[in-house]
């Protein structure tokens, strides 16, 4: 492969990767934040290096990856997946950021899973720099997924 074309597909990695579990992320939502359900909210993504990524899969592993599993997959009655969540699909890589540092009650009415996600997930230290790293981590999962047309409602 060229060097062009790696540079165009490493690019198009990063934008349309989806992925910080986040963080022990979610607990199932299937809207955007703000967004109601007619009107779908489409994510802003930010364009973050593949070393981004690569921090951040060393930081979702340490905070996320007990609840989501280390590829994003979801663990059953734990959380769900972030390969095909259409919850991080369509929010802006801020939004996630904001969301994974909030987490997220059981009663959430917007929880599919009815679970807790606690902030940071278990990791309260996190930065957010560090946050960020995870999302792109997460874009990277949903890429590789090839998420997007066909993401779940899940998160």
């Amino acid at each position: 492969m060229n060097t062009h074309m790696t540079s165009f597909v490493r690019h198009l990695s990063v934008i349309a990767v989806g992925s910080v579990a986040l963080l022990a992320l979610a607990s199932g939502c299937d809207k955007a934040v703000g967004a109601t359900q007619d009107t779908p909210k489409p994510a802003v993504k930010v364009s973050l290096g593949s070393s981004d990524a690569a921090d951040g899969q060393k930081w979702f592993n340490q905070a996320c990856a007990a609840c989501h599993g280390f590829n994003g997959q979801g663990m059953p009655r734990q959380g769900p997946t972030l390969r095909t969540s259409q919850f991080v699909f369509e929010h802006a890589d801020d939004e996630l950021v904001d969301f994974i540092k909030a987490g997220r009650a059981a009663t959430d009415p917007k929880s599919l899973m009815k679970l807790q996600m606690p902030p940071k997930g278990t990791n309260p230290g996190l930065t957010d720099g560090q946050l960020k790293q995870i999302v792109a981590f997460i874009r990277q999962l949903q890429q590789e997924a090839g998420s997007g047309q066909t993401a779940s409602a899940g998160l």
